[in-house]
């Protein structure tokens, strides 16, 4: 009977789907667990563990390498990218957040309202 190994968690199904599918590229069969569960009910995430990218036991050392040399690579990426400067909707002040909070929502320093940062 083949074991199933939990290689990397994530706190965002998404994220989970995306390095499914490249995992999945690169030839590994590829189960996910618990994505529904965090999806649907988020704050249960770290009662969890996330959602759970798992392979079979005799290729789970191969995808944890692949799977951390794909962190890094997109870390690095980030770090590369300039900061991102845009004026708060609401208040109209200038805002500067790091790269790698690109496409999140944060808090404008000046009026406490939410904001897009631009991808």
């Amino acid at each position: 009977m083949t074991k199933l190994v939990t290689i990397a968690t994530f706190d965002f199904p998404p994220e989970a789907e995306a390095m499914r599918l490249l995992l999945e590229a690169e030839g590994f069969e590829v189960f996910i667990t618990d994505d529904h569960l965090v999806g649907t009910n988020w704050f249960l995430a770290n009662a969890v563990g996330g959602a759970k990218i798992q392979v079979i036991d005799s290729k789970a050392d191969l995808a944890r390498k692949f799977v951390e040399q794909t962190r890094n690579n997109t870390r690095e990426a980030a770090l590369d990218k300039p900061d991102v400067t845009f004026d708060c909707e609401e208040c109209g002040e200038s805002l500067t957040f790091p790269s790698t909070r690109r496409g999140y929502v944060e808090t404008c320093r000046h009026c406490q309202k939410f904001v897009d940062v631009p991808e």
